[in-house]
């Protein structure tokens, strides 16, 4: 089976898809609500990293999930070999726990139609469908996103979650500095001072039922965020990871405790 195929079976679609707004809606949509975000591989002492043919390996023949640079590169992969042309971006994630801003922190896509579409699966699940390039907001199932236009080809992405605080990131809708995004997916895949690095982080967006597992704390956001349990066990986190994110990892039975990472309040 050609590599198309076998990643239209896994998000369970079946061609043939024509490069239009509505083959892009149909795919975005079924990628997301096919893999989680997670970034399991870094706990288990294999960085992940961009390259999108590894990436297919992982996420479409060992049923497995990633982050923003394997989703995103991913799924751009796919849409070029269906026929749509997609833009790498080159993303600056905007965290109000932070002050340092990280050129490259997040890969999301431009798709070019009749006119451009902000195409982003590997942001956590708050964007189930293609966004116009445009301002305005939306709203996609518990989350509310919307694009500022920051002049200059310069765009600010953001989500609003109910007991979250604002969260996204700006961008240029030009092509990315690869260069650029290789540094920032080795710093935040190895460095000490990364989130990803501190704590264990893995996402899922089912309808309009959005679960975030970060360190220790599983939470559920419909209208509102609704904290499920607390991970005790590395066996309470496999069987989280499975019954809830549909990944099966029982190599994280000899994962210690402490490196999932402290439990969070407000997730």
């Amino acid at each position: 089976m050609k590599p198309l195929d076998r990643y239209l079976a896994r998000i369970g679609l079946t061609g043939p898809l024509t490069p239009d707004l509505n083959g892009l809606r149909a795919i975005v949509s079924r990628h997301v609500a096919t893999f989680p975000f997670e970034t399991l591989d870094i706990h288990l002492g294999r960085p992940p990293g961009i390259e999108p043919r590894r990436a297919f390996t992982k996420m479409v023949d060992q049923k497995r999930g990633g982050w923003c640079y394997e989703q995103n590169g991913l799924l751009g992969m796919m849409l070029d070999q269906i026929g749509f042309t997609t833009v790498r971006l080159s993303c600056t994630v905007q965290n109000h726990r932070s002050a340092t801003a990280r050129p490259g922190s997040h890969l999301a896509l431009l798709v070019l139609l009749e006119r451009p579409y902000l195409v982003d699966v590997g942001f956590g699940g708050s964007l189930t469908q293609p966004l116009p390039l445009k301002g305005g907001t939306w709203s996609d199932g518990p989350f509310v996103v919307s694009l500022e236009d920051l002049g200059n080809d310069g765009w600010r992405f953001t989500e609003r979650l109910a007991g979250r605080d604002p969260f996204g990131f700006d961008f240029r809708a030009e092509p990315a500095d690869e260069a650029e995004l290789a540094r920032m997916s080795e710093w935040q895949g190895k460095d000490g001072n990364s989130p990803f690095v501190t704590r264990l982080t893995v996402q899922r967006r089912d309808g309009d039922r959005h679960l975030s597992l970060r360190g220790k704390s599983l939470t559920e956001h419909r209208s509102g965020p609704v904290l499920i349990r607390h991970v005790e066990t590395a066996r309470d986190l496999v069987a989280i990871l499975e019954q809830e994110f549909e990944l099966d990892l029982p190599q994280l039975l000899r994962l210690p405790l402490p490196e999932f990472g402290a439990p969070t309040s407000d997730d």
